[in-house]
């Protein structure tokens, strides 16, 4: 049987989560800005490498169905070990694909070094997220995606810098053979640190106790009963997804139109990454106090901003490095937002599958907009590929701010409780309607007891080991898929008898518990 594990701190994350999570994102960002530019250095056009980046996104894309399947049947660990070994079958298939002489064994072998390289990045992903829904407590869940974001924003600045470099000075193919190196870090790592879990693992603050239910449902039983909130939330996190591509195109592709080195690239993309990875603690703090959709609207309005300075085609490294580092401030404050979204959103008896199904359709964006951006590029100017990501960044603040819902649970920190008889007590779960009274008191039960019975939510050992609570009690709940409720939070403190009580509170839809009067 798996290990029953629950991580509930950032400190007891950095060996099984985000050690092996930057280290595959170094391997990625190895290639990121060095690729490109290394197929037009072969004689390749635009129109090739929107093809081949697109074929990276189908890649991405297609490898959701087996990832979600091998990570139900094997776990995360096995399948991070096995995304590592495509990882490295990708670089030697770039390096290889740079050496062959004829033109068409190249094109195929850059084919499907991209192919290999997108099934390697979503396989990885894919378990990580697993992981993060599976053996993280909800309570710090927010501030470990926008720290995983964080750590992935760091590789890039670090691996786009390395790899300018190291192309330059020497050549790409040493790049190559450094992603493969790391590879074998990486699954080092992996089978020494990550627990063996099960992918339908369920934390004890999310449930009534600790459990790991039965996988219910294949992925088309998933489609069919939650269709509506997974194309609601692709569309949602697929806008992100697309402009992060079209960035990440953008950076090479303007180099080369500007006629900037390889080593400036590099440099112009670390620069973007630096800030990047810099903003995460404010990317957790935004999502878990102003929210998911009120943060991602912000994000895509300064990536829009950032396509401004290249309209500008006189200047070179002044306009780079403004949009280097207008799009490294934006994206920073979206770090770990599809992440935490999904990961808020998956049901745990068909974590893996959903989060299939919510990868496949959000990452579709991947293909699109490297087939976009390389088209529009190719056929009518650079330019018009960038006013085609303005009009999706204006698509994702219109989807944040008026179509999908917020995912953000309230912390207890935003509950406002008030004497009610001498007794304190709020809770809140989301489907209580306003102004409809939950009573928790139920005679011979404690509240802790008594909330858990009504909602179905474990709180955790402590408040269910207090029995009666005790003054200054403060605990919080989590999210109950099954009753499909949630509780936010329970403030009980003693009366002034010292024998501690509940009283009756409502919900009024803001994030507040209101007195209901007895």
């Amino acid at each position: 049987a798996e290990p029953y594990v629950e991580y509930s701190t950032l400190r007891s994350l950095i060996l099984p989560l985000f050690v092996p999570g930057f280290l595959g994102h170094i391997i990625r960002s190895l290639s990121v800005a060095v690729l490109p530019m290394h197929i037009l250095d072969q004689g390749f056009h635009y129109d090739d490498v929107g093809i081949f980046t697109t074929v990276a996104g189908i890649g991405l894309v297609v490898g959701n169905v087996p990832a979600g399947h091998l990570t139900t049947a094997f776990g995360p660990r096995f399948v991070l070990i096995i995304s590592c070994g495509i990882f490295a079958v990708s670089a030697i298939l770039s390096s290889c694909a740079a050496l062959v002489p004829q033109r068409d064994v190249a094109y195929a072998l850059f084919m499907l070094a991209f192919f290999t390289n997108g099934l390697a990045e979503t396989s990885g992903v894919l378990a990580r997220h697993t992981f993060l829904g599976a053996a993280v407590s909800p309570s710090v869940r927010g501030r470990v995606a926008s720290t995983m974001g964080g750590a992935a924003r760091m590789a890039y600045m670090v691996g786009t810098a390395v790899a300018g470099v190291t192309a330059d000075a020497f050549s790409p193919h040493l790049v190559y053979a450094l992603q493969v190196a790391i590879t074998l870090l990486t699954a080092l790592v992996v089978g020494l640190t990550v627990p063996a879990i099960s992918a339908t693992q369920e934390v004890k603050s999310a449930s009534l106790s600790p459990k790991t239910p039965v996988a219910r449902q294949t992925m088309v039983g998933v489609v069919q009963e939650h269709w509506r909130l997974l194309l609601l939330a692709a569309t949602f996190c697929g806008c992100a997804f697309f402009v992060r591509k079209a960035r990440e195109m953008l950076f090479p592709m303007e180099g080369f139109e500007r006629s900037l080195s390889q080593d400036d690239v590099g440099w112009l993309a670390s620069l973007s990454f630096v800030i990047d990875g810099a903003l995460f603690p404010v990317s957790g703090y935004l999502l878990d106090r102003l929210g998911r959709t009120k943060t991602a609207a912000l994000s895509f309005f300064l990536t829009g901003v950032s396509i401004i300075p290249l309209q500008n085609l006189e200047c070179q490294h002044s306009c780079m490095a403004a949009f280097a580092v207008i799009s490294g401030v934006a994206n920073g404050l979206s770090a770990g937002l599809t992440l935490t979204v999904g990961a808020d959103l998956a049901p745990a008896d068909c974590r893996s599958n959903f989060l299939a199904v919510f990868r496949t359709l959000a990452r579709s964006a991947d293909p699109l907009a490297a087939l976009v951006m390389g088209r529009l590029s190719e056929a009518v100017s650079l330019q018009a590929a960038e006013w085609a990501d303005c009009a999706i960044c204006f698509a994702g603040i219109s989807c944040a701010l008026c179509c999908m819902p917020e995912t953000r649970k309230p912390a207890a920190r935003d509950i406002d409780t008030r004497r009610s008889g001498g007794k304190y007590a709020a809770v809140g779960p989301e489907s209580t309607p306003m102004g409809k009274a939950v009573d928790v008191d139920t005679p011979g039960c404690s509240p802790v007891d008594d909330i858990a019975k009504k909602f179905g939510t474990h709180l955790d050992e402590e408040a269910m080991e207090l029995g009666r609570p005790r003054r200054g009690s403060e605990f919080s709940g989590g999210v109950s898929a099954e009753a499909d409720q949630t509780v936010v939070a329970l403030f009980v403190e003693a009366d002034e008898s010292g024998t501690g009580g509940t009283s009756e509170a409502a919900f009024d839809g803001g994030g507040r518990a209101a007195d209901i009067p007895r």
